[in-house]
């Protein structure tokens, strides 16, 4: 017996499907390469010569760390408006259409404030009214809440400079290294000329017989560790401009160069440097940023944990109505109610005895916090405050190095173009230089970096 069969095939062809399929896949891809590339483009793209000044300008722009402390500040601003809005009259306006079998009782939206009750009639009914409240007296919860708020805000305001000045602490590193790594490619390339320059010597010397071919041999293989070094030198000069691009909150396509050097940097920095570690500990505490903030937040705490004592106390509010009502079994009626009302809590079954218990547990935090804030500040300030002090004796002893190195290696390429000396005499004497420049290098980065670290323990 014949039966219907329960699947039918599609009628359209099967090309036609993958058409649509084709189309449909298309579609997708464009729209999420749209929205990847709309993500792409938030990345701000820069060129041209780039000093420190013009990198701290930037980062301060495009930091993403400094652009979410402005947004916590804001924040905190619209929670103290909220918070003082509490304090002033409050008014919303009501409107109630019904109809039904019985009377009853409704509510106004439970997400407008200040709310009202209603009773509708059997019949269908319509009312409008405008309810005013005003708080008298609430034992000055609302008060406390207004300065917990305000002192949050302020701190807000603290973690948004302490935000910026670590910003440009790291966007200082960041630009004092790629200055060290160029220093330090410098002297590498310097050591490829010089040794490439050597080889050119050596193997006239090598033709007339001066010197024997081992010597060409050796200087080779200096030279091809040399040109090694170099490479190793600008692929750390490379990943150092990316660091600071990323610290600049700018993108990695950026064609940017640098326009400073470690003398420059230096000679233009802000030393701050008290006389002795006693007034550093004291302008740390004075001035941090961190230490204000946790300050701020330990009164916030404070009025919290007192807002949450108060609750207890009655809630006085001044209320005031004006009301419209219409009916099908009556005349529109018209009126107004003004009063007081007045609640105190009696039981809630702990809800508000652990509200308490948490707000005072939240000011026990912040002043544990507060004392953690100021320990690691006079860790830090200590730290920064001794290690400045050794700078310029570090400093010093680096170019008196250098300045040795050089006139050793001069004597020593006389002596062995002369035939005087030994091919790994000259090379000691190369290797010799070429460690005095990277010293000397990094005593300027370390002298800055130091100076950094300090003025950004005394907020500065």
């Amino acid at each position: 017996m014949y039966r219907k069969p329960i699947y039918r095939a599609s009628s359209r062809p099967a090309g036609t499907l993958l058409c649509y399929f084709i189309a449909f896949t298309v579609i997708f891809g464009q729209l999420v390469n749209a929205s990847a590339d709309d993500y792409r483009d938030q990345l701000e793209q820069i060129s041209g010569a780039v000093t420190l000044a013009d990198a701290l300008k930037i980062a301060d722009q495009h930091s993403p760390d400094i652009n979410s402390a402005k947004a916590a500040v804001e924040s905190s601003t619209a929670d103290t408006r909220k918070a003082a809005a509490a304090l002033m009259p409050g008014v919303s306006a009501n409107t109630y259409a019904s109809t039904g079998s019985e009377s009853s009782i409704v509510t106004s939206s439970p997400s407008v404030a200040p709310g009202s009750i209603f009773l509708v009639p059997r019949e269908p009914n319509i009312d409008q009214d405008i309810t005013a409240m005003i708080p008298l007296s609430t034992g000055g919860t609302l008060q406390k809440r207004k300065a917990a708020a305000a002192a949050i805000e302020t701190a807000a305001g603290s973690d948004l400079t302490t935000a910026r000045l670590a910003v440009k602490a790291r966007t200082t590193d960041a630009y004092v290294n790629v200055l060290l790594q160029q220093a330090m490619l410098a002297s590498a390339k310097s050591k490829v000329a010089t040794e490439t320059e050597q080889i050119r010597i050596t193997q006239t010397m090598v033709d007339v017989g001066r010197l024997a071919p081992v010597d060409l041999l050796r200087e080779q293989a200096e030279l091809a560790d040399a040109k090694n070094s170099s490479t190793q030198s600008q692929i750390a000069a490379d990943v150092a401009i990316v660091d600071l691009k990323s610290m600049m909150g700018i993108s990695q396509l950026s064609n940017i160069s640098i326009s400073d050097n470690l003398d420059t940097v230096s000679s233009s920095f802000k030393a701050v440097n008290p006389e002795n570690l006693d007034d550093a500990l004291a302008a740390a505490e004075a001035i941090s940023p961190e230490v204000a903030a946790a300050v701020q937040r330990v009164m916030a705490a404070r009025s919290t944990s007192s807002a949450s004592h108060r609750e207890y106390s009655p809630q006085i509010y001044a209320v005031g109505m004006a009301d419209a009502e219409a009916n099908s079994g009556q005349r529109g009626q018209e009126g107004y109610t003004i009063g007081l009302t007045a609640s105190i809590p009696l039981y809630d079954a702990g809800q508000r005895r652990a509200d308490v218990e948490s707000a005072d547990a939240g000011y026990d935090a912040a002043q544990a916090n507060l004392q953690a804030v100021r320990l690691q500040i006079q860790k830090e300030t200590s730290e920064a405050w001794c290690e400045v002090q050794s700078s310029s004796d570090e400093l010093l002893s680096a170019q008196a190095g250098l300045s040795a190195a050089q006139q050793g290696f001069e004597f020593a390429d006389l002596r062995y173009n002369a035939g005087k000396s030994t091919t790994a005499e000259r090379l000691d004497a190369l290797e010799a230089l070429s460690k005095a420049q990277a010293t000397l290098a990094q005593a300027k980065a370390d002298e800055i970096d130091r100076q950094t670290a300090l003025n950004l323990a005394l907020g500065d």
